[in-house]
C-alpha cells in the first residue's frame, strides 16, 4: 500500500504489522517530517506499544502511586533505635563487595591477557580455553536469573 498514510491509524497487532507503508513522494530535505522510514518507524512503535499493552497488568500500574506513598510514609520518620543493628551487616556488605570487585579485576585482567591474540602464551591451547571461560561467564547470569 504505497502512500496510504491512514493505514497507520488502523488497529495494529504484531501479525498485521505492515512495514511497506510509504510516504507520498516528496523532495527530500533534512527538515522533512516525512522521510522514507518515518511511517515504518511509527508503525513498529505502535505495534510494539500494542504488544506491550496487551501484556501489562494495569491494576499494578494504577496502584503504583498508592504503593509509593505507602513506602515513603513508612520510611519517615526513621527509627534510629534500629540503626545500631545495621552496622555489622552494612560492614559485611561493603567487605563482600570490595573483595568481590578486587577478585573480579584480578581474574578479568589475567583472562584478558590469556585471551588476547598478541599476549597469550599458546594460541592453540590457552587462548581457546580463556575465550571459553569468558563466554561461559557471560552466560551464567542468564542461567541463574
Amino acid at each position: 500500500m504505497p502512500g496510504n498514510f491512514w493505514a497507520l491509524f488502523a488497529p495494529l497487532t504484531p501479525m498485521s504489522l505492515v512495514v511497506s507503508i510509504r510516504c507520498p513522494p516528496a523532495k527530500w530535505s533534512p527538515v522533512s517530517w516525512c522521510s522514507d522510514r518515518t511511517t515504518e518507524n511509527l508503525s513498529v512503535t505502535f505495534a510494539c506499544f500494542g504488544y506491550i499493552s496487551e501484556r501489562t497488568i494495569w491494576d499494578f500500574v494504577w496502584d503504583a502511586p498508592a504503593q509509593g506513598v505507602d513506602l515513603v510514609g513508612r520510611m519517615f520518620p526513621p527509627r534510629w533505635s534500629y540503626a545500631g543493628q545495621l552496622w555489622k551487616p552494612l560492614w559485611d556488605t561493603i567487605n563482600i563487595a570490595t573483595l568481590g570487585t578486587a577478585l573480579a579485576v584480578l581474574l578479568g585482567a589475567a583472562l584478558a591477557f590469556l585471551a588476547a591474540h598478541n599476549t597469550t602464551p599458546s594460541r592453540l591451547l590457552v587462548r581457546p580455553v580463556a575465550l571459553f571461560v569468558i563466554v561461559a561467564s557471560r552466560s551464567i547470569n542468564s542461567l541463574i536469573w
